[in-house]
Order: structure tokens, then sequence, then C-alpha cells
């Protein structure tokens, strides 16, 4: 089943894994770089004013074309990244908080997201937020999460977020033109399943996890999954990125 968004319980869990994100996001890593060049390819020479949204450990950000943009505001549901982020960029304008309740920037040529959308609770009211304050022209640019992200936790454990397909997402975006939409599996292989979930854990993904597992269930989980996902690569876990590139229709 899928399970409600408690954002107070999400921004727990990335922040307890903020210093441990970004040596075991491998696959967000790799995301991370295939958006940037998406961004490079149909950005403007000078972006006047850009936000990025889920900045976190500063994957996505580091990447930026920051010479070429004038004013960027920052966000993210974790207070403690924005120091991260100033040491990248350090005239940066912080938008702390749950994007989803905050006001946004106006006239933006450019919105950016790296593998945080998943996390919506209304996407469909909050794209429509973001397409009142992006300029004629201007670019939607995000990666995100597709329904068979993390597929063999959630059929043994039975939770997940609920995520929507690549047709999904764009007929929420269909006031904007898409300029590319793609989507990519990505297996990870692991030697158990113990380190499958310690992986979960380090990198904030069990963010709908609100109380621990007994030893019991640990034990009957991880069993189970060797059992099942098993190869000659290791124990498996699948992760679905999507990335989509939209403009704002004159």
């Amino acid at each position: 089943m899928t399970e409600m968004i408690d954002k107070s319980l999400v921004r727990e869990r990335f922040r307890q894994s903020l210093d441990t994100y970004d040596e075991s996001a491998v696959v967000q890593a790799k995301m991370a770089q295939k958006l940037s060049e998406l961004i490079e390819v149909h950005r403007s020479p000078i972006i006047g004013r850009a936000l990025e949204i889920g900045a976190g450990s500063g994957m996505l950000s580091r990447l930026l074309p920051h010479a070429q943009i004038e004013q960027l505001w920052v966000n993210d549901l974790v207070d403690e990244s924005m120091s991260v982020i100033e040491q990248i960029r350090p005239d940066f304008s912080p938008l702390s908080g749950d994007i989803e309740q905050l006001e946004l920037p106006e006239d933006l040529d450019l919105v950016l997201s790296g593998s945080t959308f998943q996390w919506l609770s209304d996407p469909k009211a909050f794209f429509q937020k973001l397409h009142d304050q992006i300029v004629p022209q201007g670019l939607l640019c995000f990666s995100t999460f597709g329904p068979d992200n993390c597929r063999e936790v959630r059929e043994l454990s039975g939770q997940g977020l609920p995520y929507m397909n690549l047709e999904e997402h764009l007929d929420l975006l269909s006031d904007f033109d898409c300029l590319h939409a793609e989507q990519v599996h990505y297996p990870m292989y692991f030697d158990n399943a113990r380190k499958v979930l310690g992986h979960l854990k380090r990198t904030g993904v069990n963010g709908l996890q609100k109380r621990p597992w007994s030893i019991t269930k640990v034990i009957k989980f991880q069993r189970q999954y060797d059992q099942q996902f098993r190869d000659e690569k290791g124990v498996r876990l699948t992760y679905h990125g999507m990335f989509f590139v939209l403009k704002k229709r004159s």
C-alpha cells in the first residue's frame, strides 16, 4: 500500500542522513549528473532568476552553471542543508521549509530539482503553483522516481510512496511544452539484505518508516529479501529514475 507523507518524519530522516548521503546515494549522484547535463543543453546562456528545490547535501547544486545564474534561491526541507549550500554558492537566497507551503519567488527563468518531487503531497497543485511563477519560455527541469523504485522493498514490506509514472507526470504538466522526458532503471547490488537496509537508512529513503521494526520482523525481512532478490551479482535493489525538461508556453 502507499503511505501518506509525513513531512516532519521525512525532514528528520533526511536530517539524520545529511552527513552520509553523498557517500551512499550513488544512484542519486548519477541522476544529478544526468540532470545537470540536460539543463546545460536546454538552458539560456544567462539565467536571470533560478530556484532549486530540495537541494539537500548540494549534490546537484555543485553541478549548476553558477557563473551564468544571476540570482539563485535554494530550498530544502532540512534547515541544516542551507549551511552546506552556502559553501557552494555564498550569495544564494535561502528558502527553507516545505516548498508546498512556502511562497515562491516570482518571474523565475529556471526551476530545477533533483530526486525530490516524489515527496510531494499534492503534485497537481504544486506544478500549477510552479507554472504560475515561471516566466514564458522559462524552464522546469527535474528528476524524480517512478513506480518501480525500490520495488523489492515494497513487495516485501507493503510500504512505499505513491509514485507516478512518466505519463502521469506529463498529464499534470500539460501546460508546459515537453522538451525531454526519459526514464532509466538503475539496479544496485549488495552482499546481503542487511546492507540494503543500511543503504536506505544512510540515504534517508526510509522516510515513511514511523517506528523501528522489531528484531523478528527485521530477521524475517532479511531472510525473504535474500531468497527472492539474489542473483549472480548479489542482492538487488532497483531505482527507477525519471527526467523531465519542460518549457512554459508563451
